[in-house]
């Protein structure tokens, strides 16, 4: 009579894997992180800053937002919002903004470019987002933040 081949145990077969696995290499050690500083010259009164199709905005410039409160200058930033007529925004990303400005955290070089496929133009969507934001605020709105705010505000359909 043959004998039966009993199969190995399970811990034999993870051995044998992971034998024939590579060890995880440690990753390289970061040395302290630098925090960022900008280059730039100081901002002019006002700033120039052009479009993809080639047009020229200019955004009036605000000290109240040129530095953060450590001293850092914050790079220029454009946020884009795609779906700009949807709830989200409406609800969540412009009160957010909203509470970030008041706050002093946006830097001065921010344009807010909201996209979407209903056809209007910047200043019916600034009224729009304006409206909701009056809407929704749970605190009373500052004007300037307001006013600097949707001065920033762009729309692309």
């Amino acid at each position: 009579m043959a004998a039966a081949k009993l199969p190995r145990p399970f811990s034999y077969i993870l051995d044998q894997e992971r034998r024939l696995m590579p060890r995880p290499q440690k990753p390289p050690a970061l040395g302290p992180s630098k925090p960022y500083t900008s280059s730039v010259e100081p901002h002019p009164s006002t700033e120039d800053i052009h479009t993809p199709r080639g047009a020229s905005i200019q955004l009036p410039y605000s000290p109240m937002f040129q530095e953060a409160p450590n001293g850092q200058t914050r790079p220029p930033t454009l946020f884009v919002i795609f779906g700009a007529q949807g709830d989200l925004t409406k609800r969540k990303l412009i009160p957010a903004l909203y509470n970030l400005a008041a706050s002093r955290h946006l830097p001065q070089e921010f344009v807010i470019l909201g996209v979407d496929g209903v056809s209007m133009t910047t200043e019916d969507f600034r009224l729009k987002i304006s409206r909701d934001l009056q809407e929704l605020s749970t605190h009373p709105i500052d004007s300037t933040i307001k006013e600097w705010l949707l001065d920033r505000l762009h729309y692309l359909s």
